[in-house]
């Protein structure tokens, strides 16, 4: 009499631990990675961020809401506490946008606008996210 064997269908063992090791390593890869580009996507907007506060107080500089510094450059914290004329341009910068941007890339809480006696305004919230206009 010959017995019939049915066949056992599935993995082994060594194919399930094979595959593990597989996703692990695939893993180990895309994670860095994946946090790589949220940082530069903070960096990102960060810049952008700052790009929309340049162009703001040019736009204020030219319907001379804000007027040129003639000898000392102008600092402004945006959002943040402010003396002297920083005061009138923080107002007015602040009052200009929809809402006051804050950094994301760095643990800064605030940007810094300078504008120079030139007419160059920057707005930096750290050395990565700085954009300059004229």
């Amino acid at each position: 009499m010959i017995k019939n064997f049915k066949r056992k269908k599935g993995f082994t063992l060594i194919e399930l631990i094979i595959v593990i090791a597989i996703i692990g390593v695939l893993s180990a890869i895309a994670v860095p990675k994946y946090i790589g580009i949220q940082n530069d996507a903070k960096v990102n907007a960060d810049i952008a961020s700052a790009k929309v506060i340049v162009d703001a107080t040019n736009m204020l500089i030219g319907e001379e809401k804000i007027i040129l510094p003639t000898s000392v450059d102008i600092t402004v914290l945006l959002g943040g506490t402010n003396t002297g004329n920083a005061v009138t341009v923080n107002t007015a910068i602040t009052g200009y946008l929809q809402s006051v941007p804050t950094p994301k890339a760095t643990s800064a809480e605030n940007f810094t606008v300078v504008i120079d006696s030139d007419g160059v305004v920057s707005a930096t919230a750290t050395a990565t996210a700085t954009t300059t206009g004229i």
